[in-house]
């Protein structure tokens, strides 16, 4: 009888396990018909006046993963105002987290844009890309990229730069939790060169900042819902701001409000370390600075208290803004400039 009922209970898991494996087949399969038919739906048909191509599109990854891989990839706007190509790309979406995924990106890109002046042309030894979207859409993104360079040979008007190298960068937007969304950008080894060839100080940056009361998605168009956010009147935490270049050292944290007419409020505590290379990194961006940027300096340390830092040794203040205007302590030092949307 025990061994009956042991034969029972196994026939019984086997056919589970059978059955399982059948969803999980006809899973994979549609999901894989649904790829193919909005691939062959978009790939190079106008939508809009915009054209996305992918050049001999594939797709496998089975049985766990959807994988899609592009040799070339495409892009032309509205009478090809602005036209980009990328060397490539290779994304893999695991079917068993619904929603994510990751991808392998190929250089150059190519963006034109000729009404403003760009010609941009970037390369990188490695490229990643990941996203995961929801009901609500995009809920996060985010790049990184390795030994990345970019030279536009257009011209921008106003633009004083004209290529920049960095050794690694990478940006992210993500959920906070609560509405919020925490917003990671650095670079490590950046350089930038003039329109005139001359070379600014290597840079090193960390920022991360928590965007209050995005709302639960970025929906289909996260600039765009980003915009209309700041545009009703938003909210902005600096967790972390850190900025190198040539000795001297910037940090900053605090909160600022932006009304719905782009008027600047809040708080923001400001940390100088090396206060004497700020001097000389203002002469070496804009030469015959360093004398204005000296008295600055001055007075930032009789406006300042000493405090130690992960970088050493720094003068730190408070700075202030009430409705646009600029306070250091109990004197008004300025107008912030209106955010125009």
């Amino acid at each position: 009888m025990a061994e009956r009922g042991f034969g029972r209970r196994l026939g019984w898991l086997v056919g589970i396990v059978f059955i399982l494996a059948l969803l999980w087949l006809g899973y994979w399969y549609a999901a894989n018909m649904f790829a193919e038919r909005t691939i062959a739906r978009f790939n190079g048909v106008p939508h809009n006046g915009q054209t996305v191509e992918c050049t001999e599109p594939a797709l496998s990854g089975f049985p766990l993963r959807l994988d899609f891989r592009c040799s070339k990839g495409t892009y032309s706007g509205p009478l090809e105002r602005v036209t980009a190509a990328l060397g490539g790309v290779a994304a893999s979406a695991p079917l068993y987290w619904p929603g994510s995924v990751e991808a392998t990106l190929d250089s150059p890109l190519v963006l034109n844009a000729p009404a403003h002046g760009i010609a941009l042309s970037m390369t990188w030894s490695e490229g990643t890309a990941t996203g995961s979207a929801g009901l609500n859409g995009l809920r996060s993104v985010g790049a990184a990229f390795t030994a990345l360079s970019a030279n536009n040979t257009g011209t921008v008007p106003g633009l004083p730069v004209k290529s920049l190298a960095a050794d690694a960068a990478s940006a992210s937007i993500s959920p906070a939790g609560g509405g919020a969304y925490t917003i990671l950008a650095s670079t490590r080894g950046m350089k930038l060169t003039r329109t005139d060839d001359s070379a600014l100080p290597n840079i090193d940056a960390d920022i991360g900042v928590t965007a209050l009361n995005v709302g639960s998605g970025l929906g289909t168009d996260p600039v765009r819902s980003l915009i209309e956010w700041l545009r009703a009147g938003s909210s902005i935490r600096i967790d972390r701001l850190r900025i190198a270049a040539g000795g001297a050292i910037l940090g900053a944290n605090g909160t600022l409000s932006i009304s719905n007419e782009g008027v600047l409020s809040g708080s923001v505590v400001l940390r100088f370390t090396n206060l004497e290379a700020f001097t000389a990194l203002a002469d070496q961006i804009k030469p015959g600075s360093g004398e204005h940027a000296s008295q600055a300096m001055a007075a930032i340390t009789a406006l300042s208290v000493p405090v130690d830092t992960e970088d050493g040794p720094a003068r730190q203040t408070t700075v202030s803004i009430t409705d646009g205007l600029v306070w250091v302590g109990i004197i008004p030092v300025g107008a912030a400039p209106r955010i125009k949307l």
